[in-house]
């Protein structure tokens, strides 16, 4: 299984190991999803067909079986990005340690604010 991407800016903080919480975007590892576009009238690229390697409704599985472990294994408070594949949450370094371990994390990145 690959190695979970992670930002980078985390990695000082997760050696750290101290009590600051930080908001991450936990992406999860789900069935890939293609949007196939198509030439519309006035010349340009529009969305025709979405093609995906697995159904929604295994989508949500995932996704849902990666926020229970988030919020019944390590006590966090959530918020499932259905659309985005993904849970913002907020967590310590030690928490980012068991996050990374889990084989449905496809990445984490800082939840930066705009």
């Amino acid at each position: 299984m690959e190695t979970p991407y992670r930002d980078p800016s985390l990695d000082s903080w997760m050696r750290d190991q101290g009590d600051e919480i930080r908001e991450v975007i936990i992406e999860a590892r789900l069935p890939q999803r293609q949007i196939q576009m198509r030439l519309g009238e006035k010349g340009r690229m529009i969305p025709d067909r979405l093609a995906s390697s697995g159904t929604p409704e295994e989508r949500l599985q995932r996704l849902e079986e990666l926020n229970t472990f988030l919020v019944w294994e390590l006590q966090l408070t959530t918020t499932v990005l259905k659309a985005a594949g993904a849970v913002a949450a907020r967590v310590s370094g030690k928490d980012l340690e068991r996050i990374l371990e889990h084989p449905l994390v496809k990445a984490v990145r800082t939840n930066r604010r705009f």
